[in-house]
């Protein structure tokens, strides 16, 4: 685990939190987010044997207080809808994941970054839910399990928390690829330095250039991996978080003074963003956001490889490294009797 100091990072991570609290505000006034009146949520608990989670050898448990949102951005284009026939549809996976955890006495918050890459058993989903088969793969694959919305959700959720020792996740918020065009044209255009080779991805970023990017070209810039630079993961992740870091200090300088406004950009949104949260859920994670107390992002180092078999790109993560990420934000020793 690395506290990133790194200002063009940690200005990423703070635009991605707004994009998921404006996101979801905006989602619960159009309803589609429960009341708290409404359906009990689904998302399904780690179960133990034990009260306690056991971690480099100590016993520990949730930090008191806290409340979770995992951001899920898929590699979808359109609409997020449930899945009828894979084999015709296809599946869709997690570009990113984002685990936010906010102090709700404090109204502190920080964050966890998941690399989609990471080895983890991943459960595939029949249609009525139950789990079919469990595969080691890279853990975007998890939102990917499930046929329905609500399944993939619950199935990334699931996954995330089993890989974090068990840490409850409350909520859960996914966003499709298209939602970032929107988000682009929101603030007239996102402006980036273009520090790679786009040639055959989109020839009208050259290097070297600032350009101030078009809904087009925010997609190619944010999304354009296997033709971009050295095609890895690890620099489309930089990339992305430019783009959240760009975007994010332009709402703010619009937005400043009025969440409310600011919710109202993604208006557009619609379908291309799926949520669990409920009415209920929403004021801890907007006061935290606009108090600005940040903890800072906790980073789980580990080593990039490449699958032998299927040639995919694996992350395995350093298991101190998690230990030591999972200890600064999610858990607490357990008190001796």
């Amino acid at each position: 685990m690395n506290r990133k100091s790194n200002i063009v990072r940690f200005a990423a991570v703070l635009a991605l939190m707004a994009l998921a609290v404006f996101a979801v505000w905006r989602a619960a006034e159009s309803g589609r987010a429960e009341d708290s009146a409404g359906k009990e949520r689904k998302l399904p608990e780690v179960e133990r044997a034990n009260p306690y989670t056991v971690i480099g050898g100590a016993r520990c448990q949730p930090r008191p207080n806290q409340e979770s949102l995992l951001v899920i951005g898929t590699d979808c284009h359109g609409p997020l809808v449930d899945i009828e026939d894979k084999d015709e549809e296809g599946t869709i996976r997690s570009d990113t994941l984002l685990l936010l955890v906010v102090n709700k006495q404090e109204d502190t918050y920080a964050i966890i970054p998941i690399n989609r890459n990471t080895m983890v058993p991943i459960r595939s989903l029949e249609k009525d839910g139950s789990v079919l088969t469990v595969t080691d793969a890279q853990i975007c694959f998890a939102y990917a399990g499930g046929y329905t919305r609500e399944q993939s959700l619950e199935n990334a959720v699931w996954t995330v928390s089993e890989y974090l020792y068990g840490f409850p996740i409350d909520n859960a918020l996914a966003f499709s690829l298209d939602a970032i065009g929107v988000l682009n044209h929101a603030v007239g255009g996102v402006e980036v330095k273009i520090e790679d080779d786009f040639s055959q991805a989109d020839p009208s970023l050259r290097k070297g250039e600032t350009v101030r990017l078009t809904d087009e070209q925010a997609d190619a810039f944010v999304h354009g991996r296997m033709t971009v630079a050295d095609g890895t993961n690890e620099n489309r992740m930089s990339r992305q978080e430019a783009f959240l870091s760009a975007w994010g200090e332009q709402m703010r300088k619009q937005y400043k003074d009025s969440a409310d406004d600011a919710a109202n950009v993604l208006d557009e949104l619609g379908d291309l963003m799926y949520t669990d949260m409920r009415k209920s859920d929403l004021s801890r994670f907007l006061k935290a956001f606009i108090s600005n107390k940040d903890l800072g992002v906790y980073e789980i180092e580990g080593r990039a490889a490449e699958d032998g078999f299927f040639g995919w790109a694996t992350f395995t993560p350093d298991e101190k490294s998690k230990e030591k990420a999972a200890m600064s934000v999610l858990f607490e020793p357990v008190p001796q009797q």
